[in-house]
């Protein structure tokens, strides 16, 4: 699936977070924002406030450490990743 229209579902409201969802990076902007994400881990949202979302590391059990910052553009969650893994082996084995 195209990028933009992932980033398009989201601004329209298509994909939608809650509280609790499990989120990954899906893009960053050329100068590698946003930086304090990593590509390998899953983070959990702890709130959100309009467009922006404030994650934590799933595993992460300390709520010493502040939660990241991130506008929602950026992220997508994990049932969102699947449907797209999903659909594109369902295509794969019509063409068989």
């Amino acid at each position: 699936m195209n990028t933009w229209v992932i980033k398009d579902k989201i601004k329209n409201g298509t994909i939608s977070f809650e509280i609790g969802d499990e989120v990954v990076i899906f893009w960053r902007k050329g100068n590698g924002y946003p930086s304090l994400i990593n590509d390998d881990k899953v983070y959990r949202v702890d709130n959100i406030e309009n467009e922006i979302l404030y994650v934590r590391e799933r595993n992460e059990k300390s709520f010493k450490k502040m939660p990241i910052r991130v506008h929602k553009t950026y992220m997508v969650p994990l049932y969102v990743i699947r449907e797209i893994k999903l659909n594109s082996l369902l295509d794969e084995t019509k063409l068989i």
